[in-house]
């Protein structure tokens, strides 16, 4: 899991604000995040953005998520 947030005028009052929602979902293990101040964008209500990447693991019996298609170039797996 890897979030990036996004911050318009970010402070340590706002930075205190979006660590607090943090720790209520996550608790102490946070993931790995990026925290960025931002111009405000076009609506002045918006003052964060979160962007959020996560990887499912695949059980072990159901095998590769994908497949090479039988024609592609050999390469490493």
């Amino acid at each position: 899991m890897r979030l990036g947030t996004y911050v318009v005028g970010h402070d340590r009052e706002r930075l205190a604000a979006v660590l607090a929602g943090l720790r209520r979902v996550w608790g102490d293990s946070l993931p790995a995040q990026t925290l960025v101040g931002v111009a405000p964008p076009a609506l002045p209500e918006m003052l964060c953005e979160v962007d959020a990447v996560a990887v499912r693991p695949v059980p072990a019996a159901q095998g590769p998520a994908f497949e090479a298609a039988p024609d592609a170039p050999a390469g490493p797996r």
